[in-house]
């Protein structure tokens, strides 16, 4: 499946570099399996190591500036209510974790 997918990329692109790229985009591939595609290429290590680290990173934005609309829209609807909430918890904690951690780090470079 994964050689089918790279096949697809490679005859659209004509690119080695935006064919790794966008394999490191899909998440059945991601960073690690683009990393070994990379291997079986003729490009250079260094700059295809740098092009998987960026479309593997480039997935998260939309995935922040999303998250909380689709979690607002989710408690509107009867079905989704608990399930919304349950995740606003959640991403509540981990950020109150972050904001501690950060406050630690900081104090502890101050003193």
């Amino acid at each position: 499946m994964t050689e089918t997918i790279v096949s697809f990329f490679e005859s659209i692109t004509q690119n080695d570099y935006l064919t790794l790229f966008l394999v490191s985009i899909i998440p059945i591939i991601e960073l690690r399996g683009a990393l070994i595609l990379s291997a079986g290429m003729n490009v250079n290590p260094f700059l295809a190591f740098l092009t998987c680290v960026a479309g593997s990173s480039c997935v998260i934005i939309p995935l922040i500036v999303c998250v909380k609309p689709i979690i607002r829209k989710l408690k509107t609807t009867k079905f989704f209510h608990k399930l919304a909430i349950f995740a606003e918890d959640i991403l509540a904690d981990k950020a109150e974790k972050v904001k501690k951690s950060s406050e630690k780090g900081i104090a502890k470079r101050a003193s």
